[in-house]
């Protein structure tokens, strides 16, 4: 497997290598995001099975709901708000990156065609 990563630069140029190491870059962004997203739900779990765990971080919440200008203190409606925030940015995040790797993939796919098509056309007759 190291071997065909090896070569990777070989068969892109180097302007696709940045783009590729972009990418990668990417999803490495991605799984953290995924990881936060399903930590997110933790709270919720929390709230909904024992809420006296709940007081214990009760100074922390009141501190975001007063600075969100929340004045009906209700731990279980921030606790949804934010779980919603964070997967409705995560999933536009997911969009965008499938849009990249899709586009990526085409123009890879695409040049290696033409390279290897430029390559059996240059070629004798009888090879």
């Amino acid at each position: 497997m190291i071997e065909n990563l090896k070569k990777i630069p070989k068969i892109i140029t180097k302007d696709q290598f940045k783009k590729f190491k972009l990418l990668i870059a990417m999803m490495i962004l991605c799984a953290l995001l995924e990881t936060f997203s399903i930590g997110a739900l933790i709270p919720l779990i929390n709230y909904l099975t024992n809420a006296d765990l709940m007081l214990s971080i009760n100074d922390n919440i009141l501190k975001i709901s007063s600075y969100l200008g929340l004045s009906e203190y209700k731990p279980i409606n921030l606790i949804l708000f934010s779980i919603v925030l964070i997967y409705s940015l995560k999933n536009i995040y997911l969009t965008f990156f499938h849009w990249v790797d899709c586009k990526f993939a085409f123009v890879i796919r695409t040049t290696v065609a033409i390279r290897l098509f430029k390559i059996y056309l240059n070629k004798p007759y009888i090879f």
